[in-house]
């Protein structure tokens, strides 16, 4: 098959990570109907991705400093000339018929503005390789749907866990990720447009393998730790306001526990240094410390009872889903 499509662009960000780069590469260019390919480099200590990127004639861009994660992101999107984009991980790999999946997605929904699919988790800790089926860990409603605040409601009760790995978005929608601290900013940018009531089609089919490292970004101790206050953020900054009325108990509940997992795994260093800053993350941290009871008593408890609280609600949050 000899098709293109020109509406989507698979962008690849990278930075020094080589090992698994060609075999991302590789997955997107060898697609069963081809599309606009791009790499964009964050200033890596060699020239291996510009020098893959010749010989495969592929469309090569380098940052002349190191932007961060995110800022990289959105370099994607800013360089990326069509209508869709995929942000492909330099470690992942694409099924060969997902774009083909994507076209004829959009061409049933020509309104889309999010398709995604279900994924593998492929695990690569040493030289021993085992893949599992995503299909348990994240269900998600599958189908098309117009009005996007039924993944809001889904985050409600089964909390956060939209794939943004295996995600195509249309530009115009979705404008930019948010770079001033690094925390799950992917999903504060999905969860934020799909209270917007925009348009998305998920399939079940398994079309991305999504890579679990030691090396990822989001074991790295600074980021897991914010990662929790953000989720918090996005609990009761986007989901609350805009899921049914019926779930708001269900997501304040997920909101302070998320915080409760940011006050374990965090040192008081860490928090006070947090709330030092100015951005979106610091702020929520240091208006909810001053004007909400429940997080201020919280955040001068022990851990060992924090930890205690974290298993409880735990409990709460399945009774909770149940009922």
């Amino acid at each position: 098959m000899n098709e293109y499509c020109d509406k989507i662009t698979i962008a690849i960000p990278v930075y020094n990570r080589e090992l698994f780069f060609e075999q991302a590469l590789d997955s997107a260019l060898l697609q069963t109907v081809k599309c606009k390919v791009i790499v964009v480099d964050n200033a890596s200590d060699s020239n291996f991705f510009r020098e893959t990127c010749e010989l495969k004639t592929v469309d090569y861009y380098r940052n002349e400093v190191n932007i961060g994660m995110f800022a990289n992101w959105n370099r994607c999107i800013e360089l990326t000339k069509t209508e869709f984009v995929m942000i492909l991980g330099d470690d992942d790999l694409l099924e060969p018929n997902f774009v083909e999946f994507f076209s004829k997605s959009l061409n049933n929904y020509p309104q889309l503005d999010v398709f995604y699919s279900n994924f593998y988790l492929l695990y690569d800790f040493t030289n021993k390789k085992k893949m599992i089926s995503a299909n348990k860990m994240f269900e998600k409603p599958f189908g098309y749907y117009d009005d996007g605040r039924i993944l809001l409601n889904y985050a409600s009760r089964n909390g956060l866990g939209f794939p943004t790995i295996s995600s195509v978005f249309r530009i115009s929608k979705f404008g930019y990720y948010y770079t001033e601290l690094h925390g799950s900013n992917d999903w504060l940018l999905f969860y934020s447009i799909f209270s917007n009531k925009c348009k998305i089609f998920g399939t079940p089919e398994k079309l991305v393998y999504y890579r679990k490292s030691v090396l990822a970004d989001t074991n790295k101790p600074f980021t897991k730790s914010v990662m929790g206050l953000s989720h918090s953020y996005i609990y009761n900054e986007i989901i609350d306001k805009y899921c049914d009325k019926e779930l708001r108990l269900i997501t304040k509940t997920r909101a302070l526990k998320s915080f409760l997992d940011f006050l374990v795994v965090s040192p008081k260093t860490l928090v006070n240094d947090i709330r030092n800053k100015r951005n979106i993350y610091s702020d929520y941290l240091n208006i909810k410390l001053k004007e909400d009871s429940i997080y201020r008593v919280f955040y001068y408890c022990p851990k060992i009872f924090l930890i205690s609280t974290v298993y409880f609600m735990r409990i709460l949050l399945k009774y909770l889903f149940k009922n």
